[in-house]
C-alpha cells in the first residue's frame, strides 16, 4: 500500500540511500529483492542441511562390542574411511561380506582379523576381470565373408 510518505531508508542488500514509499519496504529495487530472498533460502537450506548432519553425527550407534555383524556404511563410520573404499576391498576379497535380500553384512571378528594379520599387496588390487589379449585381426572383407 503506497501513501504520501517519503521515507529515507538505506537499502539493506547494496547499502545504497533511496526513498521509500511505506514503512515496510527494505530494499531499494526489485533486483536487491530478489538477491536477498534468493540468499535467505540458500542460508536456510545450508542451515537444514547442517542440522541434519549434526543429528546424524551425534545419533548414537550401537555399542560396536555388541555388534557382530556390521554394514559396508557402519564399518566406514568405524574405520574412518569412505563407504566406496570399503566396497572396493569387499569386491577385492580383502573383507569377507555376505549378502541377504540385497543387504551386505560384515562379520566384525573377520575385521578384526585383518588387523592380527594384514593380506599382501595384492589383495589390494580390485579385482577385474582378465581379459585375453586381441591376437587375431580381420580386415573389413573378411569380415563380410564371414557374416556374409
Amino acid at each position: 500500500m503506497s501513501s504520501n510518505l517519503k521515507i529515507e531508508k538505506v537499502c539493506e542488500w547494496c547499502g545504497s540511500q533511496f526513498v521509500a514509499r511505506t514503512t515496510a519496504t527494505a530494499y531499494c529495487s526489485h533486483r536487491c529483492s530478489s538477491l536477498a530472498y534468493k540468499e535467505r533460502k540458500r542460508q536456510a537450506k545450508l542451515q537444514q542441511f547442517k542440522d541434519e548432519y549434526a543429528r546424524t553425527q551425534n545419533k548414537p550407534d550401537k555399542d560396536i562390542q555388541e555388534i557382530e555383524f556390521m554394514t559396508p556404511i557402519e564399518l566406514s563410520r568405524l574405520l574412518g574411511m569412505s563407504r566406496a573404499s570399503i566396497y572396493n576391498y569387499i569386491t577385492a576379497g580383502v573383507i569377507k561380506k555376505l549378502r541377504l535380500r540385497g543387504k551386505t553384512l560384515i562379520r566384525k571378528k573377520d575385521v578384526e582379523e585383518l588387523f592380527e594379520t594384514p593380506p599382501t599387496i595384492d589383495a589390494y588390487i580390485p579385482c577385474r576381470t582378465q581379459r585375453n589379449p586381441i591376437s587375431e585381426f580381420y580386415t573389413s572383407k573378411e569380415v563380410q565373408e564371414k557374416l556374409n
